[in-house]
């Protein structure tokens, strides 16, 4: 995601990908 605090309600298989953020 371009956003580095990546939401899961925008982009969660990017946050899970780059696991930033869980869902």
């Amino acid at each position: 995601c371009s956003n580095s605090s990546c939401r899961v309600a925008y982009h969660p298989l990017c946050a899970r990908a780059a696991n930033l953020c869980v869902e």
